[in-house]
């Protein structure tokens, strides 16, 4: 069987931005004159800016928002006070990198006197790499759909990633969803049991999608004739995996995230 040529895109890199407000009374940000935001450097170009500080902030609060970047580890970020006045303005004692909810490196660490104040946007920290092993450091691309035009021979599909989910076919006969980090699946077709043998998941060419186990159809999406094409399998960001017609979809795992 004709093997399609998989989509290759970019790789994500996605985290959580930690930052503590200082103690002092003078340290947060009131409502009315909030505002903090932050861009990041990448590839040695700095990103737009970014929300960060939208809502009012107390002393010893912590700020945690999630960001998605494209391409490369951010190296550096840049905080940048975007009250009206630049008069009033945010202090923090530390600043550290999150994923998968766990600390993936730490930016700065301060104290009680010592501390980081963000007011006239010369703010900029180094971000030191995490470990080699670390998802935010090193993994391999997202290859996360593949496409087949519809009466064409059709693609063998062994695995799709879209950080951090994965689509697999495993050798024992089940397809899973997984996420990387988290104990267990996502989704199954529950046909794990399968003889050992060769088993293989297969978009054909008539918009069906078809596990075999030694030539013999163990699991299918029951979408065959359906849509004129061209059919695309994804596994899309939000944990679902979707089988497209076009733009049209045909089937999907139901689960979203």
């Amino acid at each position: 069987m004709k093997k399609n040529a998989a989509t290759t895109v970019p790789p994500l890199y996605k985290f959580s931005l930690v930052a503590y407000t200082h103690d002092a009374t003078w340290a947060g940000i009131a409502a009315h004159k909030c505002g903090i935001s932050v861009q990041f450097l990448v590839n040695g170009k700095w990103t737009e800016l970014k929300p960060f500080i939208t809502a009012e902030v107390l002393p010893l609060e912590m700020v945690k928002v999630n960001y998605t970047l494209v391409g490369a580890r951010p190296t550096k970020l840049h905080f940048v006070n975007t009250t009206p006045n630049k008069i009033d303005g945010w202090a923090t004692t530390s600043v550290k990198v999150e994923v998968n909810r766990r600390l993936a490196t730490c930016v700065a660490e301060g104290g009680p006197k010592k501390f980081y104040w963000v007011k006239d946007d010369k703010l900029v920290m180094d971000i030191p790499a995490p470990s080699p092993d670390d998802p935010l450091f090193t993994r391999p691309a997202d290859i996360p759909e593949v496409t087949v035009q519809a009466g064409s021979a059709g693609a063998k599909i062994e695995t799709l990633t879209s950080y951090p989910y994965s689509f697999v076919q495993q050798a024992d006969g089940n397809i899973c969803v997984y996420e990387e980090g988290v104990p267990g699946v996502v989704w199954s077709s529950g046909t794990a049991g399968q003889p050992t043998g060769q088993t293989e998941l297969v978009l054909q060419g008539d918009g069906n999608l078809v596990s075999y186990n030694e030539g013999r159809a163990v699991w299918a999406s029951h979408t065959a004739g359906r849509g004129s094409g061209p059919y695309r399998l994804v596994m899309q960001q939000d944990a679902n995996v979707v089988l497209y017609s076009g733009d049209q979809p045909l089937w999907a795992t139901g689960i979203v995230r």
